[in-house]
């Protein structure tokens, strides 16, 4: 563990050194992958450099769960250690609508060795501004989840819905910033008895039986620190439903965290994470663990 911690903090640096090269290029992205964009991980919005509008970008979000707070190796949800990453492409039709392919990666850290792997990928569209009034504005993302991990094709998934909804709440002259999003994930299956049912982890993707249905409410926000830092906090409780079983809460997670702009386009937001759900009181500190995003743009 030792030696993953070393190469994860040469691997920061080098990616800032990377992000540094490129700045004349690189423009900002929401420094976190909120329930809209990242299933559920610490959320802030950056104030860097606003972006120029362009045809084509290609940006990446890496999402690291790590260790929980004793020595058993595993994060707050018993799972490995991991990191999702997501590189997408995207096509900006104007400032408001783009849409895009997303893929996903997840490297676990076993105990075994390091295990690559694809998770699930999505197509999206995103649609900014579609209702404002005041300090209030309206985001849609739908998106279409793909079967391309093994774990969904065992479960014999097929391409199934997405929508996000986000509503923006940004307050004149204030050093805060707050969202509030529900994500609802309908799971389709072209064989339903293969379709067990058992959980859902959020940065491995769906187990090897299905969830059906899931509904993810997420309060985040940020709260401006100084120019390129940012305090970032978020509550998600998290609601899923499965084949076998009804309606019943999954997560309930706290973060809480800093944003940091570490160069133009690109941002690091470490956070501690707390999981109330299952949390053995005497040992709370198994539900807690330190969790990273990076988030950015290379073109």
């Amino acid at each position: 563990m030792k030696q993953f911690f070393i190469s994860l903090f040469v691997a920061t640096i080098v990616l800032q050194q990377a992000a540094f090269a490129q700045s004349s290029a690189t423009v900002i992205t929401p420094a976190a992958p909120t329930a809209a964009t990242a299933d559920t991980a610490a959320a802030a919005t950056s104030t860097a450099e606003a972006p120029k509008v362009q045809p084509i970008n290609i940006k990446y979000l890496g999402v690291y769960e790590g260790p929980n707070f004793t020595a058993n190796g595993t994060n707050m949800h018993g799972d490995d250690t991991a990191i999702s990453n997501r590189p997408k492409i995207q096509y900006n039709f104007t400032n408001d609508v783009n849409t895009g392919l997303e893929a996903r990666v997840g490297t676990t850290f076993t105990k075994d060795g390091v295990v690559a792997a694809n998770q699930t990928w999505r197509l999206y569209g995103t649609f900014k501004n579609v209702a404002t009034y005041g300090i209030l504005s309206l985001d849609l993302i739908p998106r279409v989840m793909l079967p391309t991990s093994t774990k969904n094709q065992d479960s014999t998934m097929l391409p199934s819905p997405e929508l996000i909804a986000t509503l923006n709440i940004n307050p004149k002259n204030s050093r805060f910033s707050l969202d509030y999003t529900a994500q609802m994930l309908g799971y389709l299956y072209n064989n339903q008895s293969t379709a067990r049912a058992v959980g859902f982890n959020k940065v491995t993707g769906i187990t090897p039986g299905a969830a059906s249905f899931i509904y993810l409410h997420a309060f985040e926000g940020s709260f401006q620190l100084g120019s390129k830092t940012q305090l970032t906090f978020g509550w998600f409780p998290e609601y899923v439903i499965t084949k076998n079983l009804p309606m019943a809460q999954d997560s309930n997670e706290v973060d809480l965290g800093v944003n940091f702009d570490i160069a133009k386009g690109w941002s690091l937001n470490p956070y501690i994470g707390v999981e109330p759900v299952g949390m053995d009181p005497s040992n709370p500190a198994k539900s807690m663990e330190a969790a990273m995003v990076v988030t950015g743009t290379f073109l």
